[in-house]
């Protein structure tokens, strides 16, 4: 057979730079070397994309979760005292609860000791200087300032 007219694949090979090429062709196409690559990139895409899915899918109920949490820890009521203790009758004042429904205010600047409410349920001392708690020396120095 001429082999000009001799057919090995899908054109004849009458020259060979024709040849070099299918053959180079044919060798690429067979390699199987980079296919163990390709599978790990597009394994490795498909669990990317799954978890940005599933952050996606849990960010809201998460956010929605923290702000709850915060709400809920910033209206506890930490020691007896909470955001809720009376400010204006009792601005500057020394509270002696013996019991958890009623107290003896002294007030600065002296005056008539008198019965009152317990605004924390707890019994022991209270104090209040310029609407806030306070600690017992610093109400005691504004005592003795204010006589």
């Amino acid at each position: 057979m001429n082999q000009k007219t001799h057919v090995s694949g899908p054109f004849p090979l009458s020259s060979l730079r024709a040849r070099r090429t299918y053959a180079r062709a044919a060798r690429f196409l067979s390699e199987t070397s980079g296919a163990v690559t390709v599978d790990w990139v597009v394994l490795t895409a498909a669990i990317v994309g799954l978890a940005i899915a599933v952050l996606v899918t849990i960010s809201g109920g998460t956010t929605a979760l923290a702000s709850n949490t915060g709400d809920a820890i910033a209206a506890m009521d930490v020691g007896g005292f909470s955001d809720s203790a009376p400010q204006a009758p009792y601005e500057n004042a020394h509270l002696m609860c013996s019991n958890t429904t009623t107290c003896t205010k002294v007030s600065l600047g002296g005056g008539a000791w008198e019965e009152v409410p317990n605004p924390t349920g707890e019994t022991g001392d209270q104090f209040y200087v310029n609407g806030q708690v306070s600690d017992g020396d610093t109400w005691f120095a504004a005592y003795d300032a204010s006589l």
